[in-house]
């Protein structure tokens, strides 16, 4: 089984080659959970982002170029670390 430790790192490690095109800031640690059977660790992470512009937090608009908060929720196999799934984590 991969430690907590490990399971932090793995989770950063994705998501900074997953979002390498938007170079992102600020990449933190906000929660981790292991699963009640034990097979999974839930990692939070927070992180900034450049907006390509929409709709943003509480439905504001969001110019292009700003930079936005993202939090997501990345699942990794306790055993051999590895990504199951990302999810957006709502505050």
């Amino acid at each position: 089984m991969i430690d907590v430790k490990m399971a932090v790192g793995l989770a950063q490690k994705y998501i900074r080659e997953l979002y390498a095109d938007e170079k992102i800031t600020g990449l933190s640690l906000e929660e981790v959970e292991l699963t009640g059977d034990e097979k999974c660790w839930l990692v939070t992470l927070s992180f900034y982002a450049i907006s390509r512009g929409g709709l943003g937090v509480i439905a504001g608009i969001v110019a292009p170029g700003q930079s936005v908060q993202k939090f997501k929720i990345v699942k990794l196999d306790a055993t051999t670390g590895q990504v199951k799934s990302m999810k957006i984590r709502t505050v």
